[in-house]
C-alpha cells in the first residue's frame, strides 16, 4: 500500500460497527470534465430528508438499482443456547468388584 499511496484514495468507513477502508484508484491521466452549473444546482436542490433508508432502497429497487444492498444493517436473530444433555449413569455397582469379600457392613 505504501508503494501505491500516491495513486490511490483511501476512504475510511464504518458499517455495522466494523471499521473498513475503501480504496479507489486515482488515475492522474484522466481529466474529469467540469460539471455544468445547472446540474450542480439540480443535485443540491434534491431533498431526501423526508425519506428513510427503507424508502430510498425501495425506490432504487424499482428503478433497477441495488446500490444500497450491502449498507443495510444486518439483523442477527438471537440463537438459543443448547443445553448439554445430562449424563445418566447406568446401573452400577456401589462397591468395587476387587473389594468383594473384604468390605463388611456394620449395622
Amino acid at each position: 500500500m505504501e508503494q501505491v499511496a500516491a495513486e490511490v484514495i483511501v476512504v475510511s468507513t464504518q458499517v455495522n460497527k466494523k471499521k473498513d477502508r475503501v480504496i479507489f484508484y486515482n488515475d492522474k491521466d484522466f481529466a474529469f470534465p467540469e460539471l455544468e452549473d445547472d446540474f450542480k444546482a439540480l443535485w443540491r436542490n434534491v431533498s431526501v430528508d423526508h425519506l428513510d433508508e427503507k424508502k430510498i432502497e425501495e425506490y432504487l429497487q424499482k428503478k433497477g438499482l441495488d446500490a444500497m444492498k450491502d449498507l443495510t444493517p444486518k439483523v442477527r436473530m438471537p440463537t438459543q443456547l443448547k443445553r448439554k444433555a445430562a449424563k445418566r449413569r447406568m446401573n452400577q455397582k456401589v462397591q468395587n468388584e476387587h473389594m468383594d469379600g473384604v468390605l463388611e457392613d456394620y449395622e
